[in-house]
């Protein structure tokens, strides 16, 4: 049996425990194909998450417009409040996911707000950090009437993590 491995240093267990949780939980939603993931750990001073190994095929039109579809699906799944269970990562950034009941402030305090704190930790400021404050204290007034209901989203997703399998199915 064949499978996908991803190796990183043992410090790096949390992202790959994060990521599991977050495939399982897609895969519970039966409405876009991940791969299964089927153990992590660390060995000899390394990270590393076991996944279902899916053969690869060439992406087309008709794969991608019925990927499109299975997201809007997900998209559609509600979850009781915004963020998720744990916090998880973009890469090797961390990613709060405190949960709340209110989109604006969950996206100023979760999601912009905590990339513009991480900037100016790391020696980014000036007129560009002011800018992002001056945004997130206008977040209400830009997003006047929007009320998203919370859902769960990949949030991962980039042209090098899709793809489709060798019978043409995202």
């Amino acid at each position: 049996r064949a499978y996908f491995v991803k190796v990183n240093d043992a410090t790096h267990l949390p992202l790959f425990e994060a990521e599991a949780a977050g495939l399982a939980e897609l895969a519970a939603t039966a409405t876009v194909r991940v791969p299964a993931p089927l153990g992590h750990g660390v060995a000899a001073g390394h990270a590393y998450l076991v996944l279902e190994y899916l053969p690869l095929g060439s992406r087309n039109a008709g794969a991608m417009e019925r990927l499109g579809q299975q997201l809007a699906a997900l998209h559609r799944q509600p979850q009781a409040c915004f963020g998720w269970h744990r916090d998880n990562f973009i890469g090797a950034t961390p990613q709060p996911n405190s949960p709340g009941a209110d989109w604006t402030a969950f996206w100023r305090e979760q999601r912009l707000g905590f990339q513009l704190e991480l900037a100016a930790r790391h020696g980014y400021g000036g007129a560009w950090l002011r800018r992002g404050e001056a945004l997130c204290a206008r977040l209400e007034d830009l997003f006047a009437g929007y009320r998203p209901f919370p859902s769960l989203l990949h949030g991962d997703l980039w042209g090098g993590n899709a793809g489709c399998t060798r019978d043409g199915e995202p």
